[in-house]
């Protein structure tokens, strides 16, 4: 018997699938290159062999599960060529497999054996259990549990009614450090901060969820590279919850001390914005001088600006050029695009104008139906419309496993040219605008849509930028107060003063 299955739409249905799910910003902003430059593949209709009368619904899930993700990759994969690999002939060869198959763990198996032919980073099959700790409704569910559940022994911060709409943060930015999530950064004035929560701190539990039980499935099912990006974004969008709502959290201090602490959720920092078929956002973009003294910098004073922001959308545009003006004169500039999940990939021609004397490529991302070349040229002139000179001092980027996208494009393309040097930790090597697709069986399959290479025909995907000093968060510093990455980056430009 022969039954016949709609085919998925490679653009519409993904980004469907995409909003249902509610995946993180990482995953949703990637598509920004699939409504840029890849157009809808045509509807056509794929047959499932099945003998011997209709399957089992359990079964048929399972083959239409192998007959997706084939299809998807088929239609979507960057490569015409499929990176030398006969396509056909791969699912001529596992589709027995497939209808073989007795267990969601055999088709996961079958599934990640078909599309490890590729011999490429970010394609696999993320087990159900793991993608359901990536979905943002999924941990808003959680959120109202635990309000039905909660201590009433311990109370938040009272509710402002004015201030319950819209994006919300309660002011912490966390990592997995040695397998536990540690905060690495307190906002300051926010409702973290006025509780009291410092650096260091480890996060036990969220809205009553033992952060071990995410931290076993995430560990269990995610590959060493994918790891640390996505239990960060599991933990994280867990903090961020729409403002005016309480997160209950349970954490432990440098002393080992247990504290249990109800957060009210602020209206996050930065102004509303929307891209293509992204959902809104609020990116947000801040500054910060320090000052050296001369008697810690060869009887010079250094004057040293910070960038930071949290993603890459337009409406920045304007307080970036603002910040370059701000601190042209400085000795060095550091851009802090730690856990900067990307944005709108462009961005990276102006803002790299700022830095550069000449006209040079940061690097280009190749669709199955394009190219993009991304060339900068020398900004020359400032906010005012005043002639300048680009920003020539030291230039120093900060990244984690947390900078993805079109913060990895960018860090990676200015160390190529050597305009910049690179800080901190690996990143994200999600450079690839990389897709999760819900399957029929309720898993996920990751699969990414374009290349990039930088201008050393270099690619990011999987490897990452790499930092020229590696420097990894450690909690013991965290807890005295220091960030080491920063740190690192203040100590080179000392060191290398202006000429």
């Amino acid at each position: 018997m022969r039954l016949d299955r709609p085919q998925v739409n490679a653009e519409t249905d993904i980004m469907a699938q995409m909003n249902q799910r509610r995946f993180p910003w990482l995953i949703a902003i990637s598509a920004l290159f699939l409504t840029v430059f890849a157009p809808a593949a045509p509807a056509e209709t794929v047959d499932v062999d099945v003998e011997n009368g209709p399957p089992d619904p359990e079964s048929f899930q399972r083959v239409s599960s192998f007959e997706m993700a084939w299809q998807v990759i088929r239609d979507t994969h960057f490569d015409p060529e499929y990176n030398g690999v006969d396509w056909d002939a791969v699912r001529e060869e596992f589709q027995p497999q497939a209808e073989a198959a007795e267990s969601d763990e055999e088709i996961r198996s079958i599934i990640n054996q078909m599309v490890a032919r590729l011999g490429q980073s970010h394609f696999g099959v993320i087990e159900r259990s793991a993608a359901e700790l990536l979905d943002a409704e999924a941990a808003h569910e959680e959120a109202a549990e635990a309000e039905a559940d909660r201590e009433p022994d311990v109370e938040a911060e009272p509710h402002d009614g004015d201030a319950a709409d819209g994006p919300g943060t309660v002011g912490l930015q966390v990592r997995a450090i040695e397998n536990e999530v540690i905060v690495v950064r307190v906002a300051p004035d926010s409702p973290a901060a006025r509780a009291g929560i410092q650096p260091g701190w480890k996060v036990e539990a969220i809205n009553n969820r033992s952060l071990d039980s995410l931290l076993e499935v995430l560990n269990e099912q995610l590959d060493e590279a994918s790891r640390e990006l996505y239990i960060w974004q599991a933990v994280q969008m867990r903090l961020d919850v729409p403002a005016g709502e309480v997160v209950r959290l349970r954490l432990r201090d440098g002393e080992d001390e247990q504290h249990r602490i109800h957060l009210r959720s602020a209206p996050m920092p930065g102004e509303m914005t929307q891209f293509g078929n992204l959902p809104p956002m609020n990116a947000h973009l801040e500054t910060e001088e320090i000052i050296i003294p001369a008697s810690e910098a060869d009887g010079e004073e250094r004057r040293i600006g910070i960038i930071r922001f949290n993603v890459w959308m337009m409406t920045i545009n304007q307080e970036f050029a603002q910040a370059v003006d701000q601190f042209r004169n400085h000795d060095g500039i550091i851009i802090d695009l730690r856990g900067n999940i990307g944005g709108v990939a462009g961005m990276i021609m102006g803002f790299g104008g700022h830095f550069v004397d000449t006209s040079t490529s940061l690097g280009t991302m190749v669709t199955r139906e394009s190219k993009l070349h991304f060339r900068i040229n020398p900004r020359r002139v400032n906010q005012d419309g005043e002639i300048v000179a680009p920003f020539s001092g030291n230039l120093a980027i900060l990244i984690d496993r947390q900078s993805a996208s079109t913060s990895e494009m960018f860090a990676g393309g200015m160390q190529a040219i050597g305009r910049a040097r690179l800080f901190g930790a690996p990143s994200a090597g999600a450079a690839l605008p990389a897709f999760l697709s819900n399957l029929p069986n309720g898993d996920v399959l990751m699969h990414a849509i374009a290349d990039f290479r930088d201008p050393n025909d270099v690619s990011l995907e999987g490897r990452g930028a790499i930092p020229d000093e590696p420097v990894p968060h450690q909690r013991e510093a965290l807890l005295d107060g220091r960030d080491r990455q920063m740190d690192t980056a203040v100590r080179w430009i000392v060191d290398h003063p202006r000429r």
